[in-house]
């Protein structure tokens, strides 16, 4: 497994509520409980796998998951305040 991957929670919620999805049954679909989750989050440490299963349940590529945190971070390097979930 290759952990460590950053995912930002902005991207992921981006993405379900244009799926109009809740939460808890986007995690759960793409396999993981809702402690695992946060977990992964907080750590940044989600596999390939995780991003793979919940970009599926997002009816989006990996990359577009990838693509958007990178961009979220990014902003969050530039103007610290305007993070989600900080």
């Amino acid at each position: 497994m290759d952990f460590g991957i950053r995912v930002h929670p902005a991207a992921l919620e981006r993405f379900r509520l244009q799926r109009g999805r809740p939460a808890r049954a986007v995690i759960e679909d793409a396999g993981m409980s809702v402690e695992q989750f946060r977990v992964r989050l907080r750590q940044q440490s989600f596999t390939s796998e995780d991003v793979a299963r919940l970009a599926a349940v997002l009816q989006v590529r990996p990359r577009e998951i990838f693509t958007a945190s990178t961009f979220h971070f990014a902003a969050d390097e530039l103007h610290p305040a305007s993070g989600v979930l900080q």
